[in-house]
C-alpha cells in the first residue's frame, strides 16, 4: 500500500494568504463607507461593490495558471480540508441558494423549508455515502468514475452525455442570477453584466481549471459569508441586542404571526401532490410564514426533499470537488466543513427571511397605500415591491415582491448604509459566479475527458489532455451562456437539473458503491430507465400535460432505475473478478488513489516500452 506523506500537500501558508486577502476586502467596504459620507453617488458605490469582489477573487484565480493535468482536473490533490468544504458548500449553493431560497422563504414562509433542508440534505448524503468511496476511486470526472467502476467505455461516455444537461442547466441558472444582481448592483443591463461575468469565469477555467477554480470559490466564498452576515447582524443587534440573527429571529416570527392571524389570512392546504414555488415576477404574499403545507403537499414536501438531495450528490461539479484532497479522510473533513458552512449560511439567509417578513407585517401592512415608509417607496422605486392599490390600506395581500430581490430587501428596510445593501448584492453575485464556475469546469472536464477521449483504452499525452480540457471549457461556458441569455426563472431550471441527476444518476452511483454484484448491463439499463422515464415525466409536467410536479419526476424515475438495475444485474452474469477486487479497494480508507496508481503504472509501462524501442 502506498503511503502518502501529507506535508507535501498542505501549504502552511494559505491561511496567512486568505487573512490578508479578508483583511483587504474589509478595506473595500470601509473605503465604500467612507466614500459614502463624503457623498459619492450610488453608481460610483455600485461600481465598486461590483468590480473589487470580482477582481480581488478573479486574480487568485489568474494567479493559479496551471500545466499539469493533475492540477487543471483535480487542483493536484493538495487541498485542505478547511478550504474545499467552503469552496463546496458556496458553489452548492450559489446564486440560488442565496437569492432565490431566501425569496421563496420570504414569500413562502415554512413552505420554503423545502429547499433548505433538501440542499443542506444533500450535503450530508454525499459525506456518508458517496465522498470517501469517490475520492479513493480518483477519477476526475463522475463520468470517468463510472466507466473504470464498470470497464466500459459505453457507459462513461452515455452517462458524460447525460450529465452535462443538469450540469448546462444549474451553470445556466447561476450566470441568469449574476446578469439580474448584477444589473441591480451596477445599474448596467442584465445581459452585458451575464456576458461579462461569463466571459471572466470562463477565462479563469481555461487557464487554470479545477485549481484557479477552488482559489477563486474560496475567495469568493469569504466575501459571500461576509456579506450576508454583516447586514443580519446588524439587524440582530437592533432588534433584540445581540449579534446572533440565525438564534433570535424567532421572537420577530411570534410577534409577526399575531399580526397575520389578524389579518385573517386564509390558512391555505395544498393537495398531498402539490409543488409550488414563486415565480420571478412581482407576486403577492398570499399565506402565513409559520403555516406549512399550504404551497407544497404533505407527500411532496419529503419527496422533493429527497429529490434535491440525491440531485446535489449526484451533481458532476459535487464528485469533482471530492477529488481534490489528499485522501478519504480528508474528503470526510472537507465535506463536514461544507455541510458547517452551509448550514451557517442557510441559518442566516433564514434569518433575513424572517426580518425582511417582519418589517413588513410591521411597518407596511396597516400602513395607508399612500403613506408607505420610506424604505418601500425606495424599492417600489427599483421596481422590486409594489403594494396592489394605492387609496386603501395596505394588508398583506396587497403587498407584492420579487422573489430574488429578499436578499437586497432587508438592509434597506433596515436603514443600513447604501455601501452594506451594495455589498449584500455583491457578496450573493460572487456566490453566483463561483457556482457557475464550478459547474462550467465540471461540464469542460465531462467533455473533454469522457467525450472526446473517453472511447480510447488508454489516456492520451498530457499535452493533448490539457489542450482538449481548455476546449471543453470555453465550449461549456458558451453553452451556459446562451441558455443563461434565454431562461427567465433561474430557480425552475435549477430544480431542472438536480431532478434530472436524482432520477438519472444517483440510483446507480449509490448501487455501484453499496453493491458488488451490479453488473455493467444493470447499470446502463437502470441508467437509460432512470434518465428516459425522469426526461419524459419532466417534459409532460413542462408541457402541463401531467398533474405530477416536475420536481417528483425523479420520484418515479429513481426507484425504477433501482428496480432495472438491480433485476437486470441478478440474471446477467456476474462481474468479473477484478471489477470485484476494484470495489474492495475503493472501500479500503487508505492509500493511494485508484485512478492514479492506474496512471502511474500506465506510464511506467509506456517508458519501459520506449526503452525497449530504443535499444
Amino acid at each position: 500500500m502506498a503511503i502518502v506523506r501529507r506535508s507535501r500537500f498542505i501549504n502552511p501558508k494559505l491561511g496567512t494568504y486568505y487573512s490578508i486577502f479578508t483583511s483587504a476586502f474589509v478595506c473595500v467596504v470601509f473605503g465604500g463607507l467612507i466614500l459614502e459620507q463624503m457623498g459619492a453617488t450610488r453608481n460610483t458605490l455600485g461600481l465598486l461593490m461590483l468590480v473589487a469582489p470580482v477582481l480581488l477573487g478573479g486574480a487568485l484565480g489568474a494567479a493559479s495558471t496551471t500545466h499539469t493535468v493533475q492540477d487543471y482536473f483535480a487542483s493536484g490533490r493538495r487541498t485542505p480540508s478547511f478550504f474545499a468544504g467552503l469552496a463546496l458548500a458556496i458553489t452548492t449553493l450559489g446564486g440560488v441558494g442565496f437569492a432565490s431560497i431566501t425569496g421563496t422563504m420570504t414569500r413562502l414562509g415554512m413552505d420554503g423549508l423545502v429547499l433548505v433542508l433538501g440542499w443542506l440534505s444533500g450535503l450530508v448524503l454525499t459525506t456518508v455515502l458517496i465522498a470517501p468511496f469517490l475520492n479513493k476511486c480518483g477519477t476526475y470526472s463522475l463520468a470517468s468514475y463510472f466507466g473504470l467502476r464498470f470497464e466500459s467505455r459505453i457507459l462513461r461516455m452515455g452517462m458524460a452525455l447525460f450529465l452535462s444537461v443538469p450540469c448546462v442547466f444549474i451553470a445556466a441558472a447561476e450566470l441568469r442570477l449574476v446578469g439580474q444582481l448584477g444589473a441591480w448592483l451596477s445599474g448596467q443591463s442584465a445581459a452585458l453584466v451575464l456576458i461579462a461575468g461569463a466571459a471572466l469565469i470562463t477565462t479563469l477555467a481555461v487557464l487554470g481549471g479545477m485549481r484557479a477554480l477552488t482559489w477563486t470559490a474560496v475567495a469568493w466564498g469569504i466575501i459571500a459569508i461576509v456579506a450576508i452576515a454583516v447586514p443580519a447582524t446588524i439587524v440582530s443587534l437592533m432588534v433584540s441586542n445581540l449579534p446572533l440573527p440565525q438564534m433570535l429571529h424567532g421572537n420577530v416570527l411570534r410577534g409577526s404571526a399575531g399580526l397575520e392571524r389578524a389579518q385573517e389570512l386564509p390558512v391555505m392546504m395544498a393537495q398531498w401532490l402539490q409543488f409550488r414555488m414563486p415565480g420571478v415576477g412581482l407576486e403577492a404574499f398570499s399565506n402565513r410564514f409559520l403555516a406549512m403545507f399550504g404551497n407544497v403537499g404533505r407527500v411532496a414536501m419529503p419527496l422533493s426533499i429527497l429529490v434535491i438531495a440525491t440531485g446535489i450528490a449526484a451533481m458532476p461539479a459535487t464528485a469533482q470537488r471530492i477529488g481534490t484532497v489528499p485522501g478519504v479522510h480528508d474528503a470526510r473533513k472537507a465535506l463536514s466543513w461544507a455541510v458547517l458552512v452551509a448550514g451557517f449560511l442557510l441559518l442566516t439567509l433564514l434569518s433575513i427571511s424572517g426580518y425582511l417578513r417582519g418589517y413588513l407585517v410591521q411597518q407596511v401592512v396597516g400602513a395607508a397605500g399612500d403613506r408607505l415608509p420610506l424604505w418601500f417607496q425606495s424599492l417600489e422605486q427599483l421596481g422590486l415591491m409594489e403594494v396592489a392599490s394605492k387609496s386603501r390600506t395596505v394588508t398583506l395581500t396587497s403587498v407584492l415582491m420579487q422573489r430574488d430581490a429578499a436578499i437586497l430587501a432587508l438592509p434597506v428596510a433596515a436603514g443600513l448604509p447604501l455601501t452594506l445593501v451594495l455589498l449584500t448584492l455583491g457578496g450573493a453575485m460572487v456566490a453566483a459566479l463561483a457556482a457557475a464556475m464550478a459547474h462550467i469546469v465540471a461540464l469542460g472536464t465531462l467533455l473533454s475527458e469522457d467525450l472526446v477521449h473517453g472511447a480510447r483504452r488508454a489516456p492520451p499525452d498530457d499535452n493533448i489532455r490539457l489542450h482538449s480540457g481548455r476546449i471543453g471549457m470555453i465550449a461549456a461556458g458558451g453553452a451556459a451562456t446562451l441558455l443563461a441569455l434565454s431562461i427567465r426563472d433561474p430557480l425552475v431550471l435549477a430544480l431542472a437539473g438536480l431532478t434530472l441527476a436524482a432520477g438519472g444518476a444517483f440510483p446507480i452511483l449509490l448501487l455501484s458503491i453499496l453493491w458488488k454484484r451490479l453488473t455493467r448491463f444493470g447499470a446502463l439499463l437502470g441508467a437509460l430507465t432512470g434518465m428516459s422515464i425522469t426526461g419524459g415525466l419532466m417534459a409532460l409536467a413542462a408541457m402541463g400535460a401531467s398533474p405530477l410536479p416536475m420536481v417528483l419526476s425523479a420520484a418515479i424515475g429513481g426507484p425504477l432505475s433501482f428496480l432495472v438495475a438491480g433485476l437486470v444485474s441478478r440474471v446477467t452474469p456476474a462481474p468479473s473478478r477484478r471489477m470485484m477486487e476494484l470495489v474492495r479497494d475503493m472501500r479500503v480508507p487508505g492509500g493511494e488513489a485508484i485512478y492514479d496508481r492506474e496512471t502511474r503504472l500506465l506510464k511506467r509501462g509506456r517508458t519501459a516500452m520506449t526503452s525497449v524501442r530504443l535499444a
